[in-house]
């Protein structure tokens, strides 16, 4: 057995670590070819067997467990492994260390962080004073409706003072006229009543004349029947009558007329009145559709703006430092994080191992899978415990293989 024991010595110490593996198993294999003797007693023999079978079965499953090993180790870079209590410190730790020692892929996100943040403020600043041109804006938008408020103000007292003004001379003018329509319309029912006398007495006239004996005709060449006195005087009131209607109907027309143009001038000054406010307002309201055109595209920039500020914002929390610690809630971390340095020319690696907390049977194989790569495992507690392995899926094994190789 000393013999074997220098061989194996030999052997771990002219194979490459990684052999250490192959060495296990060949020195399992040598140990149940020594049970293989053929014994002269039975008893001796079957108990052979027994063993032999019982070492085949270990080295089987001992050969598993090797070749899982042997697959998830790195013997180029000195891992080390974080292991623990959910929410024990460890991701802290880890990323304490990552920014210390200045961990390539820390260096990288802080580089972005610090690019992204540049960008954010500018981002920011450019949305502030965004914001202050939006406030300018909505002052002058404020200013433009009251002047365009004080034209309107000042058009509609204009306008009052202008009807005030041409009511003061429409009055008397249309008093006037109503005095001589009243007038023109009597006299005309003086004209219309003599008018009809006429007739009735022409018509009398006429009928007597064509009634009188030759006798009474003869006297009429020299007298006029009573009729045709009063039919004569009567022509000469109608005759004055209509003189008289023309004469108001002049009257009336020539106020009318007045009335009219007065009509006229007013509706002139209302037409300047309405065209000087409307040449007034034109400019105001040039200028307000302009700045509300202005002030949209302000607001369809400050949507862009706040929309960028957002996804810069997530960027920022992606790159932070700080974004593998967790929140306290278990499972926080479910898959193994590892992070590489070299410090000095020496490379090695910290594993960020899921905790133990919480569903382990999401997380149980990338907790083994980590101890397994690792040369070294830090239990990371919260609580004050004694140091023992709290998961049954670390292998023992591989912590003591590694340790006797180290």
């Amino acid at each position: 057995m000393q013999g074997t024991g220098k061989q194996k010595e030999q052997a771990i110490e002219l194979s490459s670590p990684s052999a250490i593996y192959d060495t296990i198993s060949q020195e399992l294999t040598k140990v149940i070819d020594s049970t293989s003797a053929d014994s002269s007693e039975p008893e001796l023999k079957d108990v052979s067997q027994k063993t032999r079978s019982q070492l085949q079965e270990l080295q089987h499953s001992l050969e598993n467990q090797l070749s899982e090993l042997q697959s998830n180790a790195d013997w180029d870079t000195f891992t080390i492994a974080f292991y623990g209590e959910t929410g024990a410190g460890k991701s802290t730790l880890i990323e304490t260390l990552r920014i210390l020692l200045e961990e390539p892929t820390k260096k990288a996100t802080q580089k972005v962080f610090e690019a992204t943040y540049s960008s954010y403020v500018d981002a920011q600043s450019a949305l502030t004073h965004l914001q202050q041109d939006l406030e300018e804006s909505t002052l002058k938008l404020h200013k433009l409706e009251e002047q365009l408020k004080a034209i309107d103000d000042n058009h509609e007292k204009s306008r009052r003072e202008l009807e005030v003004e041409y009511q003061e001379i429409e009055a008397p003018i249309l008093s006037e006229l109503e005095k001589l329509g009243t007038s023109l319309e009597s006299k005309e029912q003086v004209v219309r009543e003599l008018s009809q006398k006429e007739q009735q007495l022409t018509s009398a006239v006429h009928n007597k004349r064509q009634q009188a004996s030759l006798w009474q005709k003869l006297i009429l060449l020299f007298k006029k029947l009573p009729e045709e006195v009063e039919l004569t005087s009567l022509q000469n009131q109608l005759t004055e009558a209509t003189q008289q209607v023309e004469a108001t109907r002049q009257q009336f027309n020539a106020q009318q007329s007045k009335n009219e143009h007065i009509q006229h001038e007013r509706a002139k000054k209302l037409d300047g009145l309405q065209r000087k406010t409307r040449d007034a307002k034109s400019e105001l309201l040039s200028q307000k559709a302009a700045i509300k055109a202005q002030q949209q595209a302000l607001f369809d920039e400050e949507q862009q703006l706040e929309a960028s500020l957002e996804e810069k914002h997530a960027e920022l929390v992606n790159s932070a430092d700080g974004e593998i610690i967790g929140n306290g809630q278990p499972d926080f971390t479910q898959q193994t994080q590892r992070y590489d340095f070299t410090v000095n020319g020496q490379h090695f690696a910290l594993l960020d191992v899921p905790g133990i907390e919480g569903k382990e049977g999401q997380v149980v194989h990338e907790i083994e899978k980590a101890v397994q790569t690792a040369h070294a495992v830090f239990y990371v507690t919260n609580k004050p415990v004694s140091l023992h392995l709290k998961a049954p899926c670390v292998s023992t094994w591989a912590l003591i293989s590694k340790a006797q190789y180290h």
